[in-house]
């Protein structure tokens, strides 16, 4: 925990430094600025491409109110700019804790003894070994991997069977980030 704190930390500094505050969306952070090195801004534009800093956990929360906005016609659009800019502290804290894992992870990662212990302690992981199948054993790999098992990938395709239905939908609607806390909790308790 020592070790990472070391690495987490100046990513997390490095992140805050990029927030920004736009007028039309409220705050956000400026991943165009985010990275020490060319490869850690590859690394970082890599990772909007695949999703891994797109804050999705918040934008799912955000996603049930636009429902209500609509019904304040003919005031919508004003409403949908309240809710943007009141909201984008959700969306920014979810953007930073990404993008600072991301780094971080990254960083540790570039330490071939940390990187064979994340190998060995999470070797039998399916979506690991999928990525390091299709992307290879790099640095970047285990960072996006980290991120996604840390900070979860939301949506349909990562719910329980239980959740995917109608009934299932209903029942654990607001429940996904807890379930998703858990069971990473547990993982990298058991694993690490």
């Amino acid at each position: 925990a020592k070790t990472a704190g070391r690495f987490l930390l100046p990513a997390y500094k490095e992140v805050m430094g990029a927030i920004r505050f736009a007028t039309q969306h409220g705050a956000h952070v400026d991943l165009a600025n985010v990275g020490r090195t060319p490869a850690e801004r590859a690394l970082v534009r890599e990772a909007i491409d695949g999703g891994q800093l797109h804050p999705s956990g918040s934008q799912d929360i955000r996603g049930f109110a636009q429902g209500d906005i609509e019904a304040l016609r003919p005031h919508a659009q004003q409403w949908r700019r309240v809710g943007d800019i009141a909201s984008s502290n959700i969306v920014t804290a979810d953007q930073m804790n990404r993008a600072s894992m991301l780094l971080g992870a990254y960083r540790m990662a570039l330490n071939p003894d940390f990187m064979g212990h994340v190998l060995r302690t999470w070797g039998d992981n399916q979506n690991l070994r999928e990525m390091l199948r299709t992307e290879g054993e790099r640095p970047e790999t285990v960072a996006k991997f980290l991120v996604d098992e840390g900070l979860f990938v939301y949506g349909k395709r990562n719910r329980a069977q239980m959740q995917r239905g109608p009934l299932g939908t209903t029942m654990f609607q607001f429940r996904n980030f807890a379930i998703n806390y858990a069971s990473s909790m547990w993982k990298f308790m058991s694993r690490m």
